[in-house]
């Protein structure tokens, strides 16, 4: 049974990250739940600001703490991938190290919100659908919607275009600002 420990993860997760003073959000099927449409998600994806050099302190602690998981593994995809994974009882918990000046920034502007008794970072409805754009999954695609249904008249606009400017221009591909274009007028 997979949603038998959800809250009491998100909430273990949630107070380890602020004994830690570790900037981070939580992003995906979380995150869209509470910017978007509700939808239920069977794990937590934070994106999480560590320097380089305490990523290995950080991934030991949480060891240390009621979380499973191969520390050895996490370190070895934590440098090649940028990510790991660990998990709380049957909860799996994906961790993406913010690397982009992206990532960097919607950390900074994060929003707190309360969520399952806890205050909760998460990132404003600008940061994720570009995250989701970014991705460019289908499902990450209606995810992207619902959160440009649900705040249309709050958006920066000017904040969207500006990311997906640098985002097309990086990647020299013209989809994200595309998808914009079309979708929020």
């Amino acid at each position: 049974m997979k949603t038998k420990f959800f809250t009491q993860a998100v909430r273990e997760i949630i107070s380890f990250l602020e004994t830690e003073k570790t900037a981070y959000l939580v992003i995906g099927g979380l995150a869209v739940g509470v910017l978007g449409d509700p939808r239920f998600t069977y794990d937590i994806d934070l994106s999480v600001l560590l320097p380089e050099d305490q990523i290995g302190i950080f991934i030991k602690r949480l060891q240390k703490a009621s979380f499973k998981f191969d520390a050895r593994e996490a370190m070895l995809s934590a440098s090649e991938f940028g990510s790991f994974r660990f998990y709380y009882k049957t909860v799996q918990i994906d961790v993406i190290l913010a690397s982009t000046d992206l990532e960097q920034e919607a950390i900074k502007r994060h929003k707190k919100k309360q969520f399952l008794g806890k205050k909760v970072c998460f990132p404003t409805p600008e940061d994720l659908i570009l995250f989701k754009l970014i991705s460019g999954r289908p499902r990450d695609l209606l995810d992207a919607e619902a959160i440009v249904t649900r705040h249309k008249d709050k958006l920066d606009r000017a904040y969207l275009k500006k990311w997906a400017l640098r985002i097309c221009k990086k990647s020299q591909n013209p989809k994200v600002m595309d998808w914009l274009k079309k979708k929020s007028k």
